[in-house]
């Protein structure tokens, strides 16, 4: 009798759960608009970030895609920064502003991660022990710009990665090139907006 009484107990329980996850999943979506309106909203942003920067793309300074993470700024090096430095450059703060005044309004986390190729720092002339510094370094004074332009702190987050995840070869000069960049990554709106949902709140 206790057995059977136990099993029902579990079919219930199990029954519960699944109710709340069904309930989940529908509030989920209602209050995100589902994915075609995320999509809209995506593309709407790499429109504007795309017109913003068309000189940067037109001379391949600058690149904008989407990967797993959301969608990837991807600013060279020698746009922001001079060899060997973290000191943003006059004509890097242009380019900055153009795509904070372009973030500024939505609602999306903001991770800055900067990169370099694999030459070691030489310590004689450069401020930073190693390409960790410099990355990290470089990724939280373009954090600290944004945040300048009116980009609210609690919506920024800074990385450096040094040399450990190149997107090219670094045995050639045009390889090297590209892994010394800044890459500004929007993060998928719908990431924060499941992470606020109470699992048992109902949905009438």
């Amino acid at each position: 009798m206790n057995r059977a009484f136990r099993l029902v107990a579990v079919l219930a329980v199990a029954g519960l759960l699944s109710s709340c996850v069904g309930k989940l999943a529908i509030k989920y979506k209602t209050e995100v608009g589902g994915d075609a309106e995320l999509r809209a909203r995506s593309a709407k942003i790499r429109e504007d970030l795309s017109l913003a920067l068309s000189e940067e793309l037109a001379e391949e300074d600058a690149l904008i895609s989407m990967d797993d993470r959301g969608i990837v700024v991807t600013l060279l090096d020698k746009v922001l920064f001079s060899s060997g430095k973290a000191d943003i450059k006059a004509g890097g703060k242009e380019t900055l502003a153009k795509v904070s005044a372009v973030l500024e309004d939505i609602p999306n986390e903001i991770s800055i991660e900067g990169h370099t190729d694999n030459e070691p720092i030489r310590r004689t002339r450069y401020l930073y022990k190693s390409n960790w510094e410099l990355s990290t370094a470089r990724a939280t004074n373009v954090l600290h710009f944004m945040e300048s332009q009116g980009i609210p702190p609690e919506r920024l987050s800074a990385t450096g990665y040094g040399e450990y995840r190149p997107v090219a070869e670094n045995d050639t000069k045009e390889g090297r090139q590209r892994n010394r960049r800044v890459e500004i990554v929007i993060l998928p709106e719908i990431v924060k907006e499941q992470a606020d949902i109470d699992v048992f709140e109902e949905t009438e």
